[in-house]
């Protein structure tokens, strides 16, 4: 039987917290778990599985203890901690995005190629962004079952994609602008609340996309090989709390009936397709464990291009669910 002591670096985050407790709800039989923090407070600790558990400093903890480590922090200063952990043995579950430049990773989502883990021997596993998530789950089997031409994503991201201190944000601006008082901005470049706004929080590149879309772009032509080169993604945030939303835009490489795609997306095991309800972040971006896809239609300038509108839980199968299953699929192969 193989060793299955966890550590989850990042247990004071919100997704380190809802990581915990969807942890605790799984099927995972975890031999120790550690929760890490890089500053805990002194004593500090929480509840696991009728456990009380100490924090342990990030700094002094030893990553030799555990077998899989989640990494579910804000990636400054995180590289130097991944590699710790890849280097004594473990498999690390990166949620961060941190740079790890001389250090072979692997995207995975577990549904599309959960198998690649065990295949190329990988050991710094990295969860992509939730859109990358949404969009690959949505697509794969349409791409599997026609082959697609062409992708176009648009997306419209909640600010708890941000953390939490763009969501305290939303919060602080929304009540100043009600009791009409003076806005800061501290997260975002403008004001965030009734607004809309380009992600250009990093900075512009050359070709006029920001960091954040070629972000996601280079993850979805890493999903989805087939059709690299021939992808394009806007994003948007929006003041939104949680679930993110996309309109996806897909030519198809031999036209086919709206009903043929509809079935397929009805039929598929990681998507949730539904026609005659109104499909909102707010009513199913949060607490869902799949993407939901709905308002497939054909695209009135060309016949062979199909549009449909998706939303997608950002912190729960964006982030956490992922998470959660890469590490199904390690110890699956381990035991």
């Amino acid at each position: 039987m193989s060793n299955k002591s966890i550590a989850v670096v990042g247990t004071d985050t919100a997704s380190g917290k809802l990581l915990l407790e969807k942890l605790e709800e799984s099927n995972i039989g975890i031999d120790n778990l550690y929760p890490v923090e890089k500053l805990p407070e002194e004593y500090s600790s929480i509840r696991f599985r009728k456990k009380t558990i100490m924090i342990e400093k990030l700094d002094d903890f030893d990553f030799s203890q555990a077998a899989v480590v989640f990494f579910m922090c804000g990636k400054k200063n995180i590289s130097e901690h991944i590699i710790r952990a890849y280097e004594a043995g473990c498999y690390v579950i990166d949620n961060t995005g941190a740079e790890l430049d001389g250090y072979e990773t692997l995207q995975v989502v577990p549904e599309i190629n959960g198998e690649d883990i065990e295949l190329y021997h990988a050991r710094i596993i990295r969860s992509p962004q939730a859109s990358t998530i949404q969009t690959a789950l949505v697509m794969n089997d349409l791409i599997q079952q026609f082959g697609v031409e062409s992708l176009n994503i648009t997306t419209f991201e909640s600010v708890s994609g941000e953390g939490r201190a763009a969501v305290t944000e939303l919060a602080n601006q929304a009540i100043s602008l009600f009791n009409t008082k003076p806005i800061v901005n501290r997260h975002f470049p403008v004001q965030i609340a009734f607004n809309t706004v380009p992600s250009l929080i990093d900075f512009e590149t050359e070709n006029s996309y920001s960091e954040h879309e070629l972000a996601i772009l280079g993850e979805l032509e890493n999903m989805m090989p087939q059709i690299s080169g021939r992808i394009c993604v806007n994003s948007f945030f929006v003041p939104v709390f949680y679930g993110h939303s996309a309109l996806i835009s897909f030519s198809l490489t031999t036209p086919v009936s709206v009903e043929e795609i509809r079935q397929v997306l009805s039929d598929s095991e990681y998507i949730s397709y539904v026609d005659k309800e109104v499909v909102t972040p707010v009513t199913h971006g949060v607490s869902v464990e799949v993407p939901v896809v709905t308002r497939l239609r054909r695209s009135t300038a060309n016949e062979n291009e199909y549009n449909l509108f998706s939303v997608i839980d950002n912190s729960l199968k964006g982030e956490v669910l992922n998470c959660i299953q890469i590490a199904e699929k390690i110890f699956g192969f381990l035991d």
